[in-house]
């Protein structure tokens, strides 16, 4: 029986961890015995008829369902989409470190580990990997470092397979210490140092480390999905029929297994050969039930719905509508529910990489009394305002009504009450006119500053119209321009 210490939660943050180890505990040879590739796909599924064993897997949280949720992101396209997109949504934020304070120290630590990760072989790509934490319920990466000057420099973040890694042994609740299993099937595993590892463990419930991935939920929509697109192509080939094969009455169980055999052989086959004296019910064969091919399309496409609202949380901005329909009203609540699923994910993966990335890579190098820099990547989904102020001002010098209620609501400004005491807006100060030398009542002063302002004036109207043709002839460019581009990408206004 396993140190009860061992199989418990893991100590709070080392103040002062101990120098990392030199080289990858995750071997070479491990990954080759265990063969953790997608050489393994065709694995998982193969041979599995019964998908409640499958579920049971997922639930029992087996090694084994790493590798069905591993299948089931790479030959379900829909599936594959929807995570894609998620990743997508947080790998296009710009990060940034920031120091803790503005002191030297602050500034040299944030630049240090600034200049660590921009030094690595593929940050993005190891990013991307830790990413696949709320869709398999955790990621694991390992964290290769070289300490030989008394310091820690990081080389590389590796991407390691989940299914070699657990958090006690396997008939205990997964709350404890970080194991490395040699052998996918090993049921205990060898203690690993947490802070040679990045651990991101989403949705976790009651210290699970193993958390609750996405892919469990969507894994009954995306079999009943496949075996839809499967009877709907059968029906495109063979049609609805039903087989029936008769028998004497008498006959063997071996002779009534052959007859059922040669009726299912029927139905999935295109050739068959049978005994002479089995008979065959055409009629039946031909139609005794009908169907609808448009009953697997309208399954089909509901159940691709669901998986993209389970893992991305909106339809109609990246799948179409539930039933193709929809409003903008809806469309812009499914956006607003991707980007808060988007935000919070980014939030998450922030928070490990500080607490697991950081802080130890400071504390290796500068101490443990070092003001900590912060990792980020941007959440904000601000308008520019500045470039929406000029659209709309070109849009209502071409005629374009618009309503104060748009005015307010987009630029966020209150609607002013009764009682409400109002800005006025001062009035533009007269520009100086510089004029002729001589005598104010002299009539040769009077008519040469009129003459001098006409000309002025003039000459500022045809300026003023100058301009405004040439803004309008640009603006009516690049409206052409938008509408071609739409036009060839087949989209409708409304779509």
């Amino acid at each position: 029986m396993p140190d009860i210490n061992e199989i418990l939660a893991p100590p709070p943050n080392d103040p002062a961890p101990p120098l990392p180890e030199k080289g990858a505990l995750v071997t070479p040879e491990i990954l080759f015995l265990n063969q953790s590739s997608t050489y393994r796909l065709a694995a998982a599924f193969a041979g599995v008829a019964n998908p409640t064993v499958v579920w049971q897997q997922m639930i029992d949280n087996s090694p084994q369902s790493i590798l069905y949720y591993r299948e089931l992101e790479e030959k379900d396209e829909d599936v594959g989409d929807a995570i894609a997109e998620m990743k997508l949504s947080v790998l296009k934020r710009q990060m940034q470190i920031t120091p803790a304070d503005e002191s030297a120290l602050a500034v040299d630590a944030a630049n240090f580990v600034e200049q660590q990760l921009a030094a690595l072989p593929d940050w993005r790509n190891s990013f991307d990997a830790l990413l696949d934490a709320p869709f398999y319920g955790y990621s694991v990466s390992e964290m290769l470092f070289d300490a030989s000057m008394g310091q820690a420099s990081l080389l590389d973040i590796c991407d390691r397979p989940q299914e070699l890694f657990s958090f006690a042994p396997s008939i205990y609740p997964q709350i404890g210490q970080l194991r490395l299993k040699k052998f996918i099937s090993s049921p205990d595993g060898e203690l690993m140092p947490e802070a040679k590892f990045i651990t991101f463990t989403s949705r976790s419930r009651a210290g699970n480390r193993m958390g609750r991935p996405l892919l469990r939920s969507v894994y009954w929509a995306s079999w009943f999905k496949r075996n839809t697109q499967r009877f709907w192509m059968r029906l495109a080939e063979r049609g609805p029929g039903t087989a029936v094969v008769t028998y004497p009455a008498g006959s063997t169980d071996d002779k009534k297994k052959e007859a059922l055999a040669a009726a299912e052989a029927l139905i999935s086959n295109v050739a068959m050969a049978v005994p002479e004296n089995f008979q065959v019910l055409q009629d039946l064969l031909k139609g005794a039930r009908t169907a609808d091919p448009a009953t697997y399309e309208r399954l089909y496409s509901t159940l691709e719905s669901k998986i993209y609202r389970r893992i991305v949380g909106s339809t109609l901005t990246s799948h179409g509508s539930d039933g193709g329909k929809g409003t903008q009203a809806l469309g812009n609540v499914h956006a607003q529910t991707k980007e808060d699923r988007s935000v919070e994910l980014t939030l998450q993966i922030d928070a490990v990489l500080n607490r697991q990335l950081v802080r130890p890579l400071v504390i290796w190098n500068f101490g443990p009394d070092c003001p900590m820099p912060k990792l980020a990547h941007d959440v904000s989904n601000k308008e520019d305002l500045g470039a929406r102020v000029t659209v709309d001002d070109t849009l209502q010098s071409m005629g374009l009504p618009m309503t104060k209620k748009y005015v307010y609501n987009r630029y966020g400004v209150d609607v002013p009450e009764e009682d409400d005491e109002l800005l006025e807006r001062p009035a533009a100060p007269v520009p100086s006119i510089r004029t002729p030398a001589g005598a104010p009542d002299s009539p040769q002063f009077s008519e040469k500053r009129e003459r001098q302002v006409k000309r002025e004036i003039a000459a500022f109207d045809t300026l003023f119209a100058q301009l405004k043709d040439e803004a309008r002839a640009e603006y009516r460019q690049r409206i052409t321009q938008i509408a071609e581009g739409a036009e060839r990408a087949h989209v409708r206004p409304g779509s």
